[in-house]
């Protein structure tokens, strides 16, 4: 899709920005594009197929940025739905294309999910914000689950259970202006990939979160890995792809997008919305060959044309209703305690690194994310990812 009509020099070059870029680096880097990467981990499988590396938490980086690549296109990763100052800042010496912050501010309202939601038959669980207002909601409600999400949360970080919300005060929301309440509803966690083009959007593939006993006790919301693909049935799909089709009219977001789901007996309720590539991704392009980010790269770029999207869309949709040959599952693995990563354990990992493809997986597990010798890790710190396949949905004999 970029060689015959991009208007940039081939191999194309992305600016890929968020707290981790190695799985979308790999991805690119797969589909024939130079990488320039602003991250956090600076982990070692990232460094090694990069143009230039800058530091997120370096507060300078978008005037590095400007200075050195000013019309880079950009591709954001996690968290960056949440920086869209430094985002508008990257934008504004040149047309990067990709999303800019009054998009991502769009795809991140809390009032457009409900909508969006209802709009499109899909659930929204109760959701309490600025106000604790009790009158409309039922007493035997409040006192079901219920759980405290932060506006600005990324990986389910911050997420905690409430046990009694009618003993809240009504000043809860006054002291703590950056949360808001939502009923806890029972059902398994999925992503879904959506693409946005000038022609329409569509979504793209599905993945599922693991499950909760996966998960460390102490941080028990917080994002411990995907697997996928996973079949949708024929009216989740409907659905979905009239969901798209809105978010993507109303927001005016080109390129790649994920939205977190609760599926339960086949219906979807809508959790939040990612404006930007997301954990999951890399499964769906590997297993499913889709070269999302040269597609990424077509949309924002204007050079997909409409028999291409098209194309994609119908073959997306008929696609996510298989099930796959192979399921591949990516697990962050967690620190119990700080250490300072070796130079033997970083080699060790780096001798059994994941390359991006199925065949490297099929006879062991691989590892990504691979932390440098001499790197910090605090207790609860992600230390690295485990890759690996399975025939089916059940990974317990596998890692």
């Amino acid at each position: 899709m970029i060689s015959g009509n991009s208007s940039f020099a081939d191999p194309a070059t992305l600016v890929i920005v968020g707290f981790s870029a190695r799985a979308a680096a790999q991805c690119a880097k797969r589909q024939g594009f130079e990488v320039i990467a602003v991250d956090f981990c600076a982990d070692r499988d990232l460094k090694g197929q990069c143009l230039a590396h800058y530091r997120l938490d370096d507060p300078d980086w978008p005037t590095t940025l400007n200075a050195i690549h000013p019309s880079v296109p950009l591709l954001l990763t996690g968290g960056m739905e949440h920086r869209l100052e430094s985002v508008d800042q990257c934008h504004s010496v040149a047309n990067r294309m990709g999303p800019n912050g009054k998009q991502l501010a769009a795809m991140r309202s809390l009032d457009n999910w409900e909508r969006w939601a209802f709009s499109c038959g899909i659930g929204w669980p109760v959701t309490l914000r600025g106000c604790l207002n009790k009158s409309g909601i039922s007493e035997q409600l409040f006192q079901g689950s219920w759980l405290l999400k932060p506006f600005r949360s990324a990986g389910g970080m911050g997420i905690a259970n409430v046990i009694n919300v009618s003993q809240l005060s009504d000043r809860f929301f006054t002291d703590r202006p950056n949360v808001y309440l939502q009923q806890r509803l029972p059902g398994n966690t999925i992503g879904i990939t959506f693409l946005g083009s000038k022609f329409g959007s569509t979504l793209i593939g599905a993945a599922a979160a693991w499950p909760d006993n996966s998960k460390p006790p102490s941080q028990s919301y917080i994002y411990r890995g995907s697997y996928g693909p996973i079949p949708l049935t024929t009216v989740q799909i409907d659905k979905l792809q009239r969901f798209a089709n809105l978010v993507g009219r109303e927001s005016g977001l080109l390129g790649l997008w994920q939205a977190d789901f609760l599926e339960h007996n086949d219906e979807l309720t809508l959790l939040e919305i990612n404006p930007r590539w997301s954990a999951s991704m890399d499964i769906l392009d590997v297993c499913l060959d889709l070269r999302l980010v040269e597609t990424q790269y077509a949309c924002i770029c204007a050079t997909m044309s409409q028999a291409g999207f098209d194309e994609l869309a119908t073959k997306a949709c008929v696609r996510a209703k298989q099930s796959n040959d192979a399921i591949l599952g990516k697990l962050i693995v967690y620190a119990r305690a700080p250490f300072t990563v070796s130079q033997t354990q970083s080699d060790a990992w780096w001798l059994n690194r994941w390359e991006g493809d199925l065949s490297s997986v099929r006879n062991g597990n691989r590892f990504a994310d691979i932390p440098c010798a001499g790197t910090d890790i605090d207790e609860g710190d992600p230390i690295l990812t485990i890759m690996t396949t399975s025939i089916s949905a059940d990974f317990s004999g596998v890692l």
